[in-house]
């Protein structure tokens, strides 16, 4: 770095992101440091001299800050993951460029600027790389930095990329509709759409819907003349954990598939209406059910996504639909079973 627009090139990927410091890890004062990279880069003595270089005697001074240089090499660029630790906070940077040593000046300025913010950073860095030795034992000849020249010393930040997930906020909002089937709560195999509104927080969710079937129709064996036509409408609580991948993307890159696994209440009316019968009575009972759901997703475009679902339901207190003529003779219409079937198919959007 031998001036402050070499820093030109570096490709800042993201903002930092605080967090609460562990004091138990900040045991002195001054600046610590730790570098792990390819043997082709800097060493931690070389970063430790270049950090030195710009605060002089504040390096030993001061509040604690603990650094933390992680260089990797990407096809034709080196990137770096800088970790920074005072008593306030930690932050994380993530840098890019095809030299590294352009990225390793970078990070020192950036940890004198953190350090001692009243810092002179109009001075280069004047000790050239190879001047520090290696601590490895086979020897690596250092590669003294080019000077790239710039007329106007402030850093330049590149245009903005995606986000990668270090910056990703762990709150986010979904809204899902879907058409499927049911079975065993009412007479016949079923229609039934639902919609919900949900809260993720990181890999969990928790989402309110409505739900409600398209109608289902039947008749006594012995007469076919009467029978009974009955719905069932009801709202849902369900908590939801992504499950493949563990850790998912939000929202959901193009193609990229989820399942996650669900657990619930839902409750409601169910409802019947007889026909063919001289007196017809409507009857409803309440329809209070413990579920559980598997949901696959894939994504689509931006935020829009394709699911679908396979659960089932288990009503508390499945309740009996009669006849009652007036000779007192009770004729069962309908009962719901013990567990009722769910599938569907529907589009979800992320927000």
């Amino acid at each position: 770095m031998k001036a402050l627009g070499a820093l030109a090139p570096v490709l800042i990927l993201l903002a930092p992101a605080e967090l609460l410091a562990d004091e138990s890890l900040l045991h002195a004062n001054g600046v610590q440091l730790s570098v792990a990279g390819p043997p082709e880069c800097p060493n931690v003595n070389q970063v430790r001299a270049m950090v030195q270089e710009l605060l002089g005697a504040a390096m030993l001074a001061g509040a604690p800050l603990r650094a933390q240089l992680e260089i990797t090499k990407a096809d034709a660029d080196f990137e770096l993951r800088l970790e920074t630790e005072t008593l306030s906070g930690r932050s994380i940077r993530r840098l890019q460029s095809p030299r590294c040593e352009t990225l390793v000046e970078t990070a020192a300025l950036l940890i004198a600027i953190e350090h001692d913010p009243t810092v002179d950073v109009s001075n280069a860095i004047t000790n050239p790389l190879e001047e520090i030795p290696q601590p490895a034992p086979t020897p690596v000849p250092a590669v003294a930095p080019s000077s790239p020249t710039f007329s106007s010393p402030p850093l330049s930040v590149a245009s903005p990329r995606w986000p990668r997930r270090d910056a990703q906020s762990p709150l986010g909002f979904v809204v899902n509709v879907a058409l499927g089937a049911g079975a065993f709560e009412l007479p016949t195999v079923h229609g039934l759409f639902a919609a919900g509104l949900g809260l993720r927080i990181d890999a969990y969710r928790v989402e309110l819907g409505i739900e409600g079937s398209l109608g289902s129709s039947t008749t006594l064996p012995s007469d076919s003349a009467r029978g009974a036509n009955f719905s069932l409408f009801y709202g849902t609580l369900s908590g939801c954990r992504t499950l493949l991948p563990w850790s998912n993307e939000w929202p959901r890159a193009s193609l990229a598939a989820e399942l996650s696994g669900c657990l619930g209440f839902e409750g409601g009316v169910l409802a019947g209406q007889g026909f063919g019968v001289a007196n017809s009575v409507d009857g409803e009972a309440p329809w209070l059910a413990p579920r559980v759901e598997l949901r696959f997703a894939l994504g689509l475009a931006g935020p829009l996504s394709l699911w679908s679902r396979i659960g089932a339901a288990f009503p508390v207190d499945p309740r009996r639909f009669v006849f009652a003529t007036e000779s007192d003779a009770v004729t069962v219409v309908h009962e719901s079973g013990p567990a009722a079937g769910r599938v569907g198919i529907g589009a979800e959007v992320q927000l």
